[in-house]
């Protein structure tokens, strides 16, 4: 039984994260009463995990490794709509505020699904891993009851949050608001179309495509720390090795599509 396979795919896949890990790095909270950093750095960890379980997920040839992977799988994804979510009652405010009331409902309804996911049966029935192609999942009656509502409306929340306070501010916080947007807005969307809504219609072929979309809201997140300060960052990295690392990360996902595609 092969621990990792390392196609084309899951190496994309695998360089994307540490691009992700690189953010986690820059974003990591100096003064730990820095709740805006650490919520986003959740919101990292939480796509890292993410993106680790699709790794495992593609190379097991075991069909109880590949369901428990599944399992993890699509657990980690309710968490990166959670940590999205928290994150934008957070951001961008220097001293933000969040009912624990909420909080706690937020967290609660997130477990719950969690749970969910590996019961046996209850979203994921099991896993068919064909001889050619990415494995086939078949899913329980709670994830067309539960999970197909959850992380859309999660997302479109924070979303709805966002877009209020961007309506509120000016200047600056504007222009952090809006690059963090258009970062999750596109990349999210996009990874609920490969990840969620094609693999409800029984086609997997891009559902990995999710966790290498993520390079889209990192790119912009980094380009709003480097010109704006995101959540009050100082660095200082010279235009040119930024562009570099993006054009070979977006190199890499082309040539991935077009291998898989081709191959």
């Amino acid at each position: 039984m092969k621990l990792i396979e390392l196609d084309i795919i899951n190496l994309v896949i695998f360089f994307v994260t540490l691009f992700n890990f690189l953010l986690a790095y820059l974003i990591f909270p100096r003064r730990t009463k820095n709740l805006v950093n650490l919520s986003y750095l959740f919101v990292i960890f939480a796509v890292i995990v993410w993106s680790f379980s699709m790794i495992f997920f593609r190379s097991s040839d075991d069909h109880s490794m590949a369901l428990r992977w599944a399992q993890l799988l699509y657990a980690s994804a309710t968490t990166t709509a959670t940590t999205f979510l928290i994150f934008c009652h957070l951001f961008p405010f220097q001293r933000p505020k969040i009912s624990r009331l909420r909080l706690f409902i937020i967290l609660v309804i997130n477990l719950f699904l969690i749970l969910l996911c590996f019961i046996p049966g209850a979203i994921i029935k099991e896993v068919e891993i064909p001889a050619f192609g990415e494995k086939v999942i078949h899913w329980g009656i709670f994830y067309y009851i539960f999970y197909l509502l959850y992380v859309p409306s999660f997302f479109s929340y924070g979303y709805y949050i966002l877009i209020r306070k961007y309506g509120a501010v000016s200047g600056i916080q504007k222009a952090r608001i809006r690059y963090v947007f258009l970062g999750y807005f596109i990349s999210a969307n996009l990874a609920m179309v490969t990840n969620l809504v094609l693999p409800t219609l029984n086609i997997f072929t891009l559902n990995w495509a999710g966790q290498v979309l993520t390079i889209i809201w990192n790119a912009l997140t980094t380009y709003a720390i480097v010109k704006y300060r995101l959540m009050d960052i100082r660095l200082v990295i010279k235009r040119s090795v930024l562009y570099s690392v993006l054009i070979v990360l977006f190199g890499a996902l082309f040539v991935a599509a077009g291998y898989y595609l081709v191959g």
